[in-house]
């Protein structure tokens, strides 16, 4: 069964979702900075996939996805991340790492879960370090 959405609804909550992602990855740019981290980059792509955020802490390179919902736990918006994006995000970053010969360098993927809770302008933040492994 398809079901097809009125054209109204989705010319609204199309930018919607588009902003609040963005005000996500902005929020958690802002956390990484705060503990320490540098931002090499944000919305990165290539034609393998986009990477939302790449840090370095102290020697390690950090690919972040940035996972964004409106409900009210974190782990709804971390579990979100299934394999099929774990594999496109593991292309992303190697191709990252060639194109910044970067090679030699540790690295490993987080997932940064923020929840918007109904009724509350200050989104619930979860940073999950070595989220999941590089997969080839």
């Amino acid at each position: 069964m398809v079901i097809r959405m009125p054209m109204r609804f989705l010319e609204w909550i199309l930018p919607w979702r588009k902003w609040l992602g963005n005000k996500s990855e902005g929020i958690a740019a802002k956390v990484l900075a705060s503990k320490g981290y540098i931002i090499l980059a944000r919305n990165w792509s290539c034609k393998l996939g986009e990477l939302d955020i790449v840090a370095r802490y102290k020697d390690t390179v950090v690919f972040v996805e940035v996972r964004s919902k409106s409900c009210d736990h974190t782990m709804v918006a971390a579990e979100s991340v299934g394999r099929d994006k774990q594999i496109k995000l593991s292309r992303a970053a190697a191709a990252f790492i060639r194109s910044y010969k970067l090679q030699g360098n540790s690295f490993r993927f987080d997932v940064i879960a923020v929840a918007w809770k109904k009724n509350s302008s200050t989104p619930d933040l979860a940073h999950h370090e070595n989220a999941f492994e590089f997969i080839s």
